[in-house]
C-alpha cells in the first residue's frame, strides 16, 4: 500500500461545501473521515462509491469522487458488479439501516458469504430517517419512532439486529468492526478502521464491514446533546464497539 503526502486541509476527495445533515447528526464527521483515508491512502482515482437512498445517498454530493447510484437496498450486487468487471478499483457502498437492512438484507449476507472484495460501510442511526422516522431493524425495545409511538416492543416488533456480530460469522467476511464518532479518541479509532478496511480490499483479503452507530436526534426526538448522551449510556450497550472480526480469506 502506498500512502501520499497528506494534509487533512487540502481534502481532494471532500467537497469544500456546506452539507444539510441535521444538527448532531454524525454523516458528516463519517463522509469527511472516509475522504481523509481515501486521500491519505493515495486512492481517489481508484475509489468508486455506490449509494442508494435515505440520507447516506447525500454522500455523494460532498465526495469529490465517482458514485453510482442503486437501487434500494441494492448497493452491495451493484458494487459487486463493477467490481468484477473492473477488478482494479476499490468498491465501497455508503447505507444507513433502513436501507441496508431492511431492503438490502439478502444482498448483504451474500456479498459477504461469498468473501466480495468490497467494503460496506452501515451508518446506524436506529431509524428509517429520510422517509419520516419510521422504526428500523436495529431499533431497540422502548425506543419511540413513527411507528412504535409507544415505544418498540418484542411482541409487536420483535427484537434489534446486531448485523456487524452476524455478518462476523460468515466465512467470507475478512474484516468486521463497529466505531463511532462521539469523542475525539473515537474519531481517531474510526479513521484507523476504515483505512484498514480499504486495506482489506486493497490487498485481497476479502469482504469487509464497517459499522458506524450514529445519531439521529430529529427522529429520536432528542437534542444533539441528548443524543449523544443516549447513545454513550445506551446504545453502546446494546451494539458494543470495537474490533469483531479480522482474518483471511484470500
Amino acid at each position: 500500500m502506498t500512502v501520499e503526502a497528506y494534509n487533512p486541509k487540502e481534502l481532494k476527495s471532500f467537497k469544500d461545501i456546506e452539507t444539510v445533515y441535521c444538527s448532531g447528526c454524525f454523516h458528516g464527521t463519517i463522509n469527511r473521515l472516509i475522504g481523509e483515508a481515501i486521500d491519505k491512502m493515495g486512492l481517489k482515482e481508484s475509489v468508486i462509491g455506490v449509494n442508494t437512498q435515505g440520507c447516506a445517498s447525500f454522500i455523494s454530493d460532498y465526495m469529490n469522487l465517482d458514485f453510482v447510484e442503486a437501487p434500494a437496498g441494492l448497493a452491495p450486487s451493484v458494487a459487486m458488479g463493477i467490481k468484477n468487471v473492473h477488478p482494479d478499483k476499490i468498491l465501497l457502498t455508503y447505507q444507513g439501516d433502513g436501507d441496508l437492512l431492511s431492503f438490502g438484507m439478502s444482498d448483504l449476507i451474500h456479498a459477504a458469504a461469498k468473501g466480495s472484495k468490497i467494503t460496506v460501510f452501515l451508518i446506524n442511526n436506529l431509524v428509517m430517517a429520510q422517509t419520516g422516522g419510521q422504526v428500523s431493524p436495529t431499533s431497540i425495545l422502548g425506543q419511540i419512532t413513527d411507528t412504535t409511538p409507544y415505544g418498540k416492543s418484542i411482541e409487536k416488533d420483535g427484537n434489534h439486529i446486531n448485523i456487524a456480530e452476524m455478518i462476523a460469522r460468515l466465512s467470507g467476511a475478512a474484516y468486521v468492526s463497529r466505531v463511532t464518532v462521539d469523542i475525539p479518541s473515537r474519531i481517531e479509532q474510526a479513521r484507523k478502521t476504515i483505512q484498514e478496511a480499504l486495506s482489506f480490499q486493497m490487498e485481497g483479503k476479502g469482504f469487509s464491514f464497517v459499522e458506524f452507530l450514529s445519531t439521529c436526534p430529529t427522529y429520536w426526538y432528542k437534542t444533539p446533546i441528548e443524543s449523544r448522551t443516549w447513545l454513550q449510556e445506551t446504545l453502546i450497550q446494546q451494539f458494543p464497539i470495537g474490533l469483531i472480526k479480522k482474518s483471511y480469506t484470500k
